[in-house]
């Protein structure tokens, strides 16, 4: 079964509030000035620990007993991030030179599609995988904000 939610930011974009049909279920919040994220999606918070400067490894490390629940690599200048989660392989890149669209893919298909308007945007998913849908969130708000293509960051 498919799941569909919506995402909010504003000016600064370092909170996106994430909905389901209206109803608050997560946050990400990223880091200003430092290389820590926090994220929360229903009622399960994480942080994104990242290290590097051309080439970034992140660790997503579960709040609730600081266990690492997955990693993700990428090179800024290849605009692209692997993520590893629960042994399970996907690739997040974005769709468009605009970063309006992004899309997260497994084995060569999209599970995840990701698109930016102005301060809000959708998330499709054919997962009903949290984790991977917040991790894709962090990476777009990541890997755009160094571009400063949209006032979104998206």
């Amino acid at each position: 079964m498919g799941v569909n939610l919506t995402w909010k930011t504003k000016l600064l974009k370092n909170r996106y509030d994430i909905f389901q049909d209206d109803l608050h279920i997560g946050e990400l919040k990223a880091g200003i000035w430092s290389k820590t994220s926090q994220g929360e999606i229903n009622g399960k918070k994480y942080l994104f620990k990242t290290k590097g400067f051309v080439t970034n490894e992140t660790q997503i490390i579960k709040q609730e007993d600081n266990s690492i629940a997955g990693t993700i690599s990428f090179s800024k200048f290849k605009g692209k991030a692997r993520i590893i989660i629960a042994n399970n392989e996907y690739v997040c890149e974005p769709g468009n030179l605009f970063d309006t669209k992004w899309s997260i893919n497994k084995d060569g298909k999209t599970v995840i599609g990701y698109k930016a308007k102005s301060f809000s945007g959708e998330i499709s998913s054919v997962l009903n995988e949290d984790l991977v849908i917040l991790t894709g969130l962090f990476i777009i708000n990541l890997l755009s904000s160094d571009d400063n293509t949209d006032a979104s960051g998206m």
